[in-house]
């Protein structure tokens, strides 16, 4: 989760627990108590742990209070018709093909509240601070085709709209013309989807 200078949140339909357990993890961010420096997801295992695994054995003890926080900061907006087993399944088809793609996904959803900053990406990926990131996304399209191809495997509704935004997608920041993306951001259908099961 990166740090910033004004955080508005969506505080609707929580409880009086629930918005102290947000305004504690927003003190224990600010002390320093929490950092995503110290879990490392592996990747390199025989079958890929769920979102749900990881989001827990990250934050142990503070899960609860994580998942009120990343919740309370998601907008609200409309739903294209993704579910945890089509998300899973865009996972495992990423896995040994865009390894990087899939590790930024896993951290914006679990660690930056569906968002990773460029700086964060080069950092995950050990990228040259020369290298472009063109078509960086494009792996998520040809996921997502896939998901789309497979919908009723996956419980996605015969309504759906998944097709209408890839899952992660690049912020080009304020401007217009050519701008470098300054973060990637997963749908917050999505990020909501796998807090609001995990």
């Amino acid at each position: 989760m990166s740090d910033h200078d004004n955080l508005v949140l969506n505080l609707a339909g929580l409880g009086p627990n629930d918005v102290a357990a947000v305004l504690e993890f927003v003190e224990q961010r600010r002390a320093g108590a929490t950092s995503s420096v110290e879990y490392e997801i592996d990747y390199d295992v025989e079958v890929l742990p769920s979102l749900t695994t990881i989001a827990r054995d990250a934050f142990g003890v503070n899960f609860e209070t994580v998942r009120a926080s990343t919740l309370a900061a998601l907008q609200e907006d409309d739903t294209l018709g993704w579910t945890v087993a089509a998300v899973e399944a865009l996972r495992e088809d990423l896995w040994g093909r865009a390894d990087v793609q899939l590790q930024a996904f896993d951290h914006a959803i679990i660690f930056g509240q569906g968002r990773i900053t460029r700086a964060e990406l080069y950092d995950l990926g050990q990228y040259n601070a020369t290298r472009k990131l063109n078509n960086w996304t494009a792996p998520f399209k040809g996921a997502r085709d896939w998901i789309v191809s497979k919908a009723p495997e996956y419980g996605v509704p015969e309504d759906h709209t998944l097709d209408t935004w890839l899952p992660m997608e690049p912020d080009y920041g304020p401007g217009t013309g050519f701008r470098k993306a300054i973060a990637f951001d997963v749908l917050d259908e999505i990020v909501r989807l796998v807090w609001t099961k995990a």
